[in-house]
């Protein structure tokens, strides 16, 4: 009987050590289906990147996921989607592997196709959450983001959802951060935090593009590229004090023919200028700093964000007309105010503006006003911007300030809720600890049951 116990025990910790081991240590599952042979369309070492073109007829399909299998070896399926297999040499921590997918511009139709999703696979059928990597959405380059790769070869797949499209390109980045442009580049604006902004009108003749999001060093180098895009290598003197926010503002007008607005509130009826011109600020040799410009029908054209490097490089093209001319404008901050210093009443002693105490004189203070109600705003057009197109139910992009005031300023609290994981810890005393002391006192227990009895 003893022995039997013993048996049981030693089963049941070798059973709890091998659960919290797996949990702890193995968080993401393993997938039983390794790769299979194929050769590299991509083959990347640390810091390198590549971009490839292809001509290739591929025709929308909404009704089914593409799987990397299925795009090789289905000839069916094949016309629908393109695979190409990527190798990473010398796999090295802490990089990261970017793709970025690039078509003719689905808003050169004034449509929303064709539209282009991607997906990468660790294995024959099984690939990433989008949540988690992107690639599945209606923008314009596609972008999948993988960071610390665990295997040194993956497949991406590419699928057109709507629409079909006749030749595309895809760059692929394996990179350890947000590395500069290409270095050596003499820099055609530099800004320094809080001086003046640089003003600058450019004469220079643009055409539409091909593709949109020009690649800054083909803008550069190629000249066949002189009259589709205009490339400046920006060069910004950062503030490296630990409260400093280096934020840099760029600006682009130029010169339209704008059409005017039409009554009806619809959606797509709003005035649109000729020529339309887009600007991309680069944070590599490939990948478009997100929300930087690019594909707006705004004028003028801005484009904010956080320096995370010193050099950047801005692009400027056409997307619609031919422009000869525009005018850039810069600036940069680093958020760092000299504080004021406060001017007190000679008399009083108190800030000035502050009324007096009501102490029977002529001047009793002022009393504040209530607050006066929420304006309703201005009709906008719906296109003017997409990330939040569709709030007024495809008619209008404003919130309804009536029900904001009405709910007394709450209706824009954020109500997300966000769960971690639990820590290793919490893991193994549940996993291992408790199991382990549940067993021992029940053996315990038995083994005085048994004396009594026996």
């Amino acid at each position: 009987m003893r022995r039997a116990f013993f048996a049981v025990f030693v089963a049941a910790v070798t059973l709890a050590s091998a659960g919290a081991g797996l949990l702890a240590f193995a968080p993401s599952s393993a997938h039983a289906e390794p790769m299979q042979p194929a050769p590299a369309d991509f083959t990347l070492k640390p810091g390198e990147s590549t971009k490839k073109d292809f001509t290739n007829v591929l025709v929308g399909s909404a009704e089914a996921r593409p799987t990397a299998d299925g795009c090789r070896n289905n000839p069916a399926i094949a016309l629908t989607c393109g695979v190409y297999r990527i190798k990473l040499v010398n796999r090295t921590k802490g990089y990261f592997l970017r793709i970025s997918t690039f078509w003719v511009d689905k808003d050169a139709a004034g449509n929303s196709v064709p539209d282009v999703d991607t997906y990468l696979f660790d294995g024959p059928t099984s690939s990433f959450d989008y949540n988690q990597v992107g690639g599945v959405s209606g923008a314009m380059p596609e972008q999948i983001k993988l960071v610390d790769p665990k295997q040194d070869e993956y497949d991406f797949v590419l699928g057109v959802y709507a629409g079909a499209i006749t030749s595309y390109s895809i760059a692929v980045e394996y990179t350890n951060a947000a590395s500069a442009p290409t270095a050596g580049i003499h820099p055609d604006f530099v800004l320094t935090p809080h001086d003046a902004p640089i003003r600058k009108s450019i004469t220079s003749t643009l055409v539409v593009p091909t593709i949109a999001g020009q690649a800054p060093d083909s803008c550069r180098t190629d000249p066949t590229q002189d009259l589709v895009c205009d490339v400046y290598r920006i060069k910004l003197n950062r503030n490296l004090a630990k409260d400093a926010v280096n934020f840099v503002v760029i600006t682009l007008n130029w010169d339209a023919v704008v059409t005017p607005d039409l009554s009806t509130p619809a959606a797509g009826l709003g005035g649109e200028q000729q020529p339309n011109l887009d600007m991309y600020v680069y944070d590599t040799a490939t990948h478009i700093l997100d929300g930087t410009g690019g594909n707006l029908f705004s004028l003028p054209e801005r484009a904010g964000f956080v320096a995370a490097q010193d050099e950047y490089d801005l692009t400027i093209q056409s997307k619609r007309g031919v422009a000869h001319g525009y005018q850039l404008e810069m600036f940069m901050t680093d958020e760092l105010f000299a504080k004021p210093n406060e001017l007190l009443d000679p008399v009083t002693g108190q800030p000035i503006g502050t009324p007096p105490v009501d102490d029977g004189s002529a001047f009793v203070g002022i009393t504040p006003s209530t607050p006066g109600l929420v304006p309703q705003l201005a009709l906008a057009p719906v296109e003017a911007d997409s990330q939040i197109a569709g709030i007024g139910l495809d008619t209008t992009e404003q919130f309804d300030a009536a029900d904001l005031q009405r709910l007394g300023g709450q209706a824009l609290r954020n109500t997300a809720a966000t769960g971690e994981p639990p820590s290793t810890a919490v893991l193994v005393l549940l996993l291992l600890v408790v199991p382990i002391a549940a067993l021992g006192g029940g053996v315990v227990a038995l083994r005085r049951r048994h004396n009594v009895l026996f």
